[in-house]
């Protein structure tokens, strides 16, 4: 599984002010939520809240493609399951389509359920279009 050590947020107010921060997890991941709860983190700690937020980027480096160093302290069986339920959900999707499973926090909101992620952010060559 590929693991990744840094995540970098990038977010820009609706003045067109930029904001950027990194920051690095305690070991390389490949859980999604672990990247998502420190980006956030990080979105929080960089953006002021003046503007109303008009774009927001994620990207992630530092790949590690090495063997896994197990925690000594951490629960190796839980993630252990919570890589294998991140597999069938991604199998899932593939087959599918990713509207298939969802978080129970998308339902809550209608406009978030409206949208098409991967559909509406596919960015296309500018061969594609003619």
């Amino acid at each position: 599984m590929n693991r990744i050590q840094t995540v970098h947020i990038f977010a820009r107010a609706a003045d067109l002010t930029s904001y950027r921060k990194q920051g690095k997890t305690k070991r390389p991941t490949g859980d999604i939520r672990e990247i998502g709860e420190l980006a956030f983190r990080l979105f929080k700690e960089i953006y002021p809240w003046r503007e109303y937020v008009r774009g927001i980027g994620l990207s992630v480096r530092d790949f590690y493609f090495g063997p896994e160093q197990i925690d000594m302290f951490g629960s190796f069986e839980k993630d252990a399951k919570q890589r294998s339920l991140d597999a069938v959900i991604d199998n899932l999707r593939k087959k599918y389509g990713h509207d298939v499973i969802q978080l129970a926090e998308v339902y809550r909101d209608p406009k978030i359920r409206a949208l098409d992620i991967k559909g509406e952010h596919t960015i296309h060559p500018y061969s594609f279009f003619r």
